[in-house]
C-alpha cells in the first residue's frame, strides 16, 4: 500500500503550537460586562472569614486560545473552592454566570444530556427490580413501585442536588465542553512539541526554561482531555530528556566528561549542573586574549636619519622615495 505524506507533515511552520513555551501576551482590554466577579472566602469552610474579590473573563467559546481555555477552567475551579460550592446544583447555577454564548449553550446541553442518560438508567434499573421480584410481600411490591415512580419523576435539579451525581454531572459537562473547544489530539500535540521543538531560547536562562516546562506539565497538561488529571503528565525522566534535547550539545559532553548521568538525577539537579556549566563558559569567555603584532605592510617608508625625504638611492636621481638604481627606467639608455 502506498502512503503519501501530507504537505504539512514535518513542517512545524504550518502546525501552530498549541501551548508555546513562553505564554503569549494579550493586550486586548476586557470590558466590565465580560467579567465574572465573585467574593471568595479566605477560609472556604468559614463563611465569616475575610472575603477576597476575584474577577476573571467569562468564556464565550468562539475565539479563545487553548491556554485561555485552560486558564478559564482553573479560574472556575478556584471560584468553586473559594465559595465552598460543594454541591452540583450550586456549581451549575454559578456556571450560568461564568460562561455565555456558544460556551453556555454547549455546557447546558451537556448537562441536559447527562441528566437524560442518568434518568433513563435509573428508570431501567427500577423497572428491572419490579420485574424480577417474585415474592408476594405487599410492602416490598409497594416499595419497588414507589422507587420506579420516584425515578420517573426525578427532576434535573434533584439530580444536581445529589451529593455524588450533581458534582459528577457538572464536572463531566465541563470536560465535554473543553474537549469540544480544544484542538483535536491536543495532549499528543503538546507532548510532541515539548519533546521535539521546545528548545531553550538564547536569551532565556536554564532555570526559567525548566520552570516554563514544569508549568505546562503540572498546571496545563492535567487540564487537557482525555483524562483531565495528573496521570497524563510527563514523568521526571521525560522532563530530563526534554532538558537535554533543548540545551546545547556541549553541555551534554561536559556531563559525560564529569561522569554526571542526568537520567539518574532529578530535573532540578540537572538544572543546577547546567547552571554550573553555563557559569564556567561565561568565565572562560571573559579571559583576556593576547594581541597579535601589527604588520608593517602597507605603511609608508620613513625618512632617512639625515633628514632627506627619500629612503632609496639612485645614481641618476639621488635620494627619493619611489625607486632605486635597479628600478630606474633610464639605466639601460645610460649604459
Amino acid at each position: 500500500m502506498k502512503i503519501t505524506a501530507t504537505k504539512d507533515f514535518g513542517n512545524t511552520k504550518n502546525n501552530k503550537v498549541v501551548l508555546p513555551l513562553v505564554p503569549e501576551t494579550t493586550e486586548t482590554a476586557t470590558k466590565k460586562e465580560d467579567l465574572a466577579t465573585v467574593d471568595l472566602y479566605s477560609d472556604p469552610t468559614d463563611t465569616d472569614s475575610t472575603k477576597v474579590r476575584f474577577s476573571f473573563k467569562t468564556l464565550n467559546g468562539s475565539a479563545e486560545s487553548p491556554r485561555e481555555l485552560i486558564d478559564w477552567r482553573k479560574n472556575v475551579e478556584r471560584a468553586f473552592t473559594g465559595l465552598n460550592s460543594t454541591t452540583g446544583l450550586l456549581q451549575h447555577q454559578m456556571m450560568q454566570q461564568f460562561c455565555r454564548g456558544t460556551a453556555l449553550g454547549t455546557y447546558n446541553s451537556n448537562v441536559n444530556q447527562l441528566y437524560r442518560n442518568g434518568k433513563a438508567a435509573d428508570i431501567a434499573a427500577a423497572q428491572l427490580a419490579v420485574d424480577n421480584y417474585v415474592g408476594g410481600d405487599p410492602n416490598v411490591v409497594a416499595n419497588l413501585a414507589q422507587a420506579l415512580t420516584d425515578a420517573t419523576n426525578k427532576s434535573k435539579e434533584a439530580y444536581l442536588g445529589d451529593a455524588g451525581d450533581g458534582e459528577y454531572m457538572v464536572t463531566s459537562a465541563l470536560n465535554q465542553l473543553m474537549t469540544g473547544l480544544l484542538p483535536n489530539k491536543v495532549l499528543q500535540r503538546v507532548k510532541r512539541y515539548l519533546r521535539r521543538e521546545a528548545r531553550k531560547p538564547f536569551d532565556m536562562n536554564i532555570k526559567s526554561y525548566y520552570m516554563n516546562i514544569a508549568r505546562i506539565n503540572s498546571e496545563e497538561i492535567p487540564k487537557l482531555p482525555p483524562k483531565f488529571d495528573e496521570t497524563q503528565s510527563l514523568a521526571e525522566d521525560e522532563i530530563v530528556d526534554i532538558l537535554l534535547y533543548g540545551t546545547p550539545k556541549s553541555w551534554q559532553k561536559e556531563m559525560d566528561r564529569q561522569g554526571f548521568d542526568p537520567l539518574g538525577h532529578t530535573p532540578m539537579e540537572v538544572v543546577a549542573f547546567m547552571e554550573w556549566i553555563k557559569s564556567c563558559e561565561e568565565f572562560d569567555s571573559d579571559k583576556k586574549t593576547t594581541k597579535v603584532a601589527a604588520s608593517n605592510k602597507g605603511k609608508k617608508k620613513s625618512h632617512n636619519s639625515n633628514g632627506s625625504k627619500g629612503s632609496d638611492q639612485c645614481v641618476l636621481h639621488g635620494n627619493n622615495n619611489t625607486h632605486d638604481t635597479s628600478e630606474n627606467k633610464d639605466t639601460s639608455s645610460a649604459s
